[in-house]
């Protein structure tokens, strides 16, 4: 249950994983049929379009930890605020390829810049016996984003993509009202307390253990393009289901990511944060294959479900893990880190999908590539486990 006094860090969270990811990244995805039906763009480039942001969002993860040590971190979450909402309310009109993908490259920065900043400010203001709890909800916000997008995506784009903009952008102003709120708050209770410490830095071993972290998140970021980008193209165009249909499972999939972060967080509660990761890898290797072999009902069903719980689950799970290697002060240097492996993951293996289906026109094989990515992200946090507990030993 949350506390009174964690709200302002809460919500100034959630908003800002809401919007960095869900809204400024993940949003995109069920407008990729339509983008390609209303002859704003081709099925390549508006793939193309989907990988731009990815770019921006590595750019944007390297970047923000210096922006918010040279800027502040207030100004630095407000305008990353600003400019997710400035690109959406510029892509209401059809523009050049390369300026829209100057866009969704703008969005992906500033998600970043967003992602990385706000919930690292946040766990600071929290303490550490609350951090599973007050964390989990934080990023319950990348599957309310999804969620949202994706029940909404149907109606909206029916009344045409300048409106479907428009609204995403109107989203993002009202966020960032509600962030300022929590940021306020936040602020004025930092000035009633002492400096917190930066603590040591990591040992060796330990930065071993963080290195393994960083590899498997990137991989964890890899494996899931096929989902987080293609899955409603490839249901709609791919497998004949229509976008109907394809825009449904986009909206099971949110379901999915906004419980997935809860589940994650309670989980951890119970059974520490290095478990709760084998297991998430685990479910999201099966969930990843599943499409590979059958896009039946069921199997269709449960890919949407477990592949959305997974997302916001290991986002949750890796940042807690952190917390558990550095200090608070520390974290939000080091989840800048991690971020920036999984952007770069990210881009990388968005370019070379995407580069992959332009010259096959299919996305089936790739499902079995992002399973496999998925896999290696195991075995990278069964050898960090392994590692910490010989330390223990």
């Amino acid at each position: 249950m949350v506390r009174t006094s964690e709200w302002p860090a809460l919500l100034m969270g959630l908003m800002a994983t809401f919007i960095g990811v869900g809204i400024s990244r993940f949003a995109y995805t069920p407008f990729i049929p339509a983008l390609v039906e209303s002859n704003w763009f081709s099925s390549s480039e508006a793939a193309y379009l989907g990988a731009a942001n990815l770019v921006g969002y590595f750019i944007g993860a390297l970047g923000s930890h210096w922006v918010s040590e040279r800027f502040g971190v207030m100004r630095t979450i407000l305008a990353a605020f600003t400019l997710v909402a400035l690109s959406l309310a510029l892509s209401t009109q059809v523009h050049p390829f390369p300026f829209f993908a100057m866009l969704r490259f703008i969005a992906g920065a500033a998600g970043a810049a967003l992602v990385v900043v706000a919930p690292s400010y946040a766990l600071m203001a929290t303490s550490a016996e609350r951090r599973p709890i007050v964390g989990s909800c934080i990023f319950t916000g990348i599957g309310l984003g999804i969620l949202f997008s994706s029940f909404l995506a149907p109606v909206i784009v029916s009344q045409g993509l300048s409106v479907s903009w428009s609204i995403l952008c109107a989203i993002t102003v009202l966020a960032m009202l509600i962030a300022s709120w929590g940021m306020t708050h936040l602020h004025r209770a930092a000035k009633n307390q002492p400096p917190q410490a930066q603590g040591e830095s990591p040992s060796q071993s330990v930065s071993f253990i963080i290195l393994l972290l960083f590899l498997a998140y990137g991989l964890d970021a890899a494996g899931f393009i096929p989902h987080s980008v293609f899955w409603v193209d490839f249901l709609a165009r791919e497998q004949h289901l229509g976008i109907e249909e394809a825009s449904f499972q986009w909206g099971v999939l949110g379901v999915g990511a906004v419980i997935g972060s809860l589940l994650a967080g309670q989980l951890a509660y119970r059974i520490g944060w290095g478990r709760s990761l084998s297991i998430a890898f685990l479910l999201f290797t099966l969930a990843i294959l599943l499409p590979f072999f059958s896009t039946a009902f069921l199997p269709r069903y449960t890919s949407s479900l477990i592949v959305g719980a997974m997302i916001p689950a290991i986002v949750t799970l890796i940042s807690g893990r952190l917390s558990e290697l550095v200090s608070p002060v520390q974290h939000k240097k080091y989840w800048g880190k991690a971020t920036a492996y999984f952007a770069a993951a990210q881009a990388g293996s968005g370019l070379v999908m995407s580069a992959f289906y332009d010259w096959s026109g299919k996305y089936h094989w790739l499902f079995l590539v992002g399973s496999i990515l998925m896999f290696a992200g195991l075995i990278c946090i069964q050898i960090s486990q392994a590692k910490q507990k010989r330390q223990l030993i």
